[in-house]
């Protein structure tokens, strides 16, 4: 997931706006968005003593 999220920061950001906190959450709008078509998402699941913001599991059921 952090490879997914640096590609896409660095190839949809401006450099001008690079470190912006509301570019970096753009880019993580962006890639939830597009992940929907191969992963079903599951938000805010218990896991250990806190939540888990996101859960992606695959469509086709294999691994990643």
């Amino acid at each position: 997931m952090e490879k997914i999220l640096d590609l896409a920061h660095d190839t949809e950001t401006p450099l001008l706006t690079y470190h912006h906190e509301t570019e970096l959450t753009a880019i993580v709008n962006l890639v939830y968005l597009s992940a929907r078509d191969n992963y079903r998402i599951e938000r805010e699941e218990k896991a250990g003593i806190g939540y888990v913001d996101f859960i992606l599991l695959s469509r086709n059921g294999q691994k990643s």
